[in-house]
């Protein structure tokens, strides 16, 4: 931990001198928007609670890479007004840069990668690629039973409000939101994980494959194998399997708090609302 913090001060120092537009020898370099958007930069996708912490630690052992988890802003409130206000790419672009492009502009100046794990930037994702043609994607995805259990105990549609935490709710067209206040937080919470998901899905369809790396969160945990393809896919110069191994034997980002059964003891009825919900679990090879 002590490590890490001396790295991040380290890098967040260097950042903040070569920011103004400075190098070590004191050479006035100025960025052009045209070069920076050359950059390759990767965007982790998800529902958010599928090991993009994980993801983080992992990224984090190389120097190379400047990776952000909780940027600010983090985009939650942004994020829910995206998904339902549905505006168009190029406003979604303007917002993206607004939020990003001081950050990103720092990161490049200092010769970093940029990496965001964060969550909240799933809704951005054409609006990125359109923006950054070299930029690359990760879509990991967590067994649906799983992110529901977890949205249940951290309190998803009842003490978190949707809109300020970014938990999404049906458009004014989408046929649930005539019943959504008939629904429980099960169901709600799995509709969320297979909408969020089906975007995610449209999203991939529109971009050449080679920009696109997969992989489901337990394979992540439990695979080291699969860390270091996800680092080969971002192209690091070394890929250290000592630190993957290390790095797979400690818990990251585990929840603790809140309290609801898992999945093998849920009710008949909370089970079948799942399946019918979270109807991509069976794509991505998940048995409920």
């Amino acid at each position: 931990m002590l490590k890490r913090y001396i790295v991040r001060v380290y890098r967040s120092a260097r950042v903040e001198w070569r920011g103004l537009g400075f190098l070590e020898d004191g050479i006035s370099r100025d960025i052009a928007y045209s070069d920076l958007i050359k950059e390759s930069p990767i965007f982790v996708l998800s529902t958010g609670r599928s090991g993009t912490k994980f993801i983080t630690e992992i990224l984090e052992a190389y120097p190379s890479l400047w990776v952000e988890h909780s940027p600010s802003p983090e985009l939650a409130h942004q994020s829910y007004l995206i998904y339902r206000e549905s505006p168009d790419v190029d406003s979604i672009k303007l917002a993206f840069l607004h939020a990003r492009m001081d950050a990103m502009n720092r990161a490049h100046a200092s010769g970093y990668r940029y990496v965001e794990t964060n969550n909240r930037i799933t809704f951005y994702a054409e609006a990125i690629a359109q923006i950054f043609p070299n930029a690359k994607f990760v879509h990991i995805v967590r067994s649906p039973a799983e992110f529901v259990r977890s949205g249940m105990r951290r309190g998803y549609y009842s003490t978190m409000i949707p809109e300020l935490s970014g938990h999404i709710e049906p458009r004014l067209c989408d046929p649930i939101r005539d019943i959504w206040s008939e629904l429980t937080r099960v169901e709600k919470i799995s509709w969320q994980w297979n909408t969020i998901n089906e975007s995610i899905e449209r999203f991939k369809a529109t971009i050449d494959a080679n920009r696109l790396f997969f992989c489901r969160s337990d394979d992540l945990f439990l695979n080291p194998d699969v860390a270091t393809s996800l680092l080969e896919f971002v192209g690091v110069s070394y890929i250290n399997k000592e630190k993957i191994l290390k790095k797979h034997s400690t818990a990251v980002n585990q929840q603790n708090k809140g309290e609801f059964p898992e999945y093998i003891d849920w009710c008949m009825q909370d089970k079948n609302n799942l399946r019918r919900l979270a109807k991509l679990a069976v794509e991505y090879g998940f048995e409920l």
